[in-house]
């Protein structure tokens, strides 16, 4: 999805660009809004509250995807799942 996003805004003469697809960020360019330097990608850091980050990567025409199951997670029953499983397995997959 977000390759295909951004070949068409690469094909509407798109220059600059972040595509954020919620721990899937694909930027065009660099950020023309801070004086074309770098996007500045904030990585969560998960031990503490939202807004606390562990590094900031810059990046220019490149993707950064993380993952982490302290937000994307499902609780049933008071079993707490997170957002990788195997179908293959009936169980949960530990992390």
């Amino acid at each position: 999805m977000q390759i295909k996003s951004a070949q068409f805004l690469r094909k509407e003469g798109m220059t600059s660009a972040l595509i954020n697809l919620g721990g899937s960020i694909l930027t065009i360019g660099k950020n023309q809004a801070r004086g074309d330097n770098p996007w500045q990608i904030e990585i969560q850091d998960s031990a503490n509250p939202r807004g606390n980050h562990l590094m900031t990567i810059p990046v220019v025409n490149q993707s950064v995807v993380t993952s982490g199951i302290y937000e994307r997670h499902l609780t049933v029953d008071g079993q707490d799942y997170h957002h990788i499983f195997d179908n293959r397995l009936p169980a949960k997959l530990e992390s």
